[in-house]
């Protein structure tokens, strides 16, 4: 069973209809076939089945749901595309992976985010990227940036790059620079997850170090006062499994399965016991004070966690979901609107357990067994 809450303004939520906002998760009518994969952009959802159909719904004014026209959709609609791998969803742009490695995207390209010439100003159907022909096995998208791994570890980068999100020095020549480039790690790393905030990047590597590079001025790549890193950066060493981030913070979980929050605190999406410009990241062992730490009981781990735009949601290993941070569309799914600073457990109008969760900007996904 498939629910939904947070923003449903362009019919995100896929209900059926359009609302500014569902503060309590409601039951989402869907196809026969089960979501494996949900994410989203600004104001639109992407879905895959367990066969690899692509199905979405929400905004679609660029073009993002792939659709050949510019309606908006609030139903979860096939997008005509099938043996899909992979799914980002940025602001007003769409990237899927196939599973034999092509990379296909679909929306705006202001900014070349679908990986190709600027001169194509956006596309309203899936088109194949430009000069990124390797075996992509995975994508990720920021605002107007995107990130791919290949199944060697790889990383290539593409899209708006003014403030480092590239992992390259930026020059405004030509829109050359935003298209599709291999980011070079240090001794030769090999990635193994690639996550797209608003104007930064992190690559986590097969070693478990954690690199990083763009924007900084929230902290959300390094502790010290540093507008912006243009090439990759280590930030934590052989310490993270799993990484996820917003805007402007980020959430990641340890080899001890404790889950670690940094970056922008404005909201409470660090999930810290106060609003706060700024989280510092934890440092290179990963050992901080109790503020760092979201959770310290490894006998009840989280098994999956997710940074929404400026929110957090959590699922642990007994099924039960926390959320916390920004809460102006209900994305916190608690009845109310008021932001939260401290983690609080979410309820579901159901008789089996969370098995899963999926975040998009400010809107939400969790599937129960029943």
């Amino acid at each position: 069973m498939l629910f939904a809450w947070g923003a449903n303004s362009y019919g995100q939520l896929g209900l059926g209809y359009d609302s500014e906002q569902e503060n309590l998760p409601k039951r989402v009518e869907t196809t026969s076939d089960r979501f494996v994969k949900l994410t989203g952009g600004g104001g639109h959802t992407l879905a895959v089945t367990e066969d690899g159909r692509l199905f979405g719904c929400g905004w679609n004014q660029a073009g993002q749901l792939g659709l050949n026209h510019t309606n908006n959709i609030n139903v979860f609609t096939y997008l005509g595309l099938d043996d899909i791998k992979d799914i980002a969803g940025g602001w007003d742009f769409s990237i899927v992976v196939t599973k034999q490695g092509r990379v296909f995207a679909t929306g705006s390209n202001s900014f070349c985010q679908l990986g190709v010439s600027k001169e194509r100003k956006q596309s309203l159907f899936f088109i194949e990227l430009e000069g990124l022909q390797q075996d992509i096995v995975e994508v990720s998208a920021g605002l107007r940036h995107a990130a791919a791994l290949d199944v060697d570890g790889r990383v290539f980068t593409w899209g708006a790059g003014s403030k480092g999100q590239l992992g390259r020095p930026w020059t405004k020549t030509n829109c050359t620079d935003s298209l599709p480039k291999q980011i070079m790690l240090n001794n030769d790393l090999r990635g193994t997850k690639v996550a797209c905030g608003q104007y930064f990047t992190l690559v986590l590597t097969h070693n478990r170090d954690l690199y990083g590079f763009g924007d900084n001025k929230y902290r959300q790549l390094l502790s010290e006062e540093k507008k912006s890193i243009e090439t990759p950066e280590l930030l934590i060493s052989r310490k993270m499994r799993e990484i996820s981030v917003g805007w402007t913070h980020c959430i990641g979980v340890d080899e001890n399965k404790k889950v670690y929050t940094w970056g922008r605190n404005n909201y409470g999406q660090c999930g810290t016991s106060k609003f706060s410009d700024f989280h510092n990241i934890t440092t290179e062992t990963v050992k901080g004070d109790e503020d760092d730490v979201i959770n310290t009981d490894t006998s009840n781990p989280y098994v999956k966690c997710l940074a929404g735009s400026e929110h957090c949601l959590v699922l642990d290993n007994q099924g039960n979901v926390l959320s916390w941070g920004w809460n102006e569309h209900g994305n916190l799914g608690n009845g109310e609107t008021t932001n939260a600073h401290t983690p609080a457990e979410m309820k579901f109008d159901c008789d089996g357990i969370i098995g899963d969760i999926f975040v998009g900007s400010a809107h939400c996904f969790a599937y129960s067994e029943k």
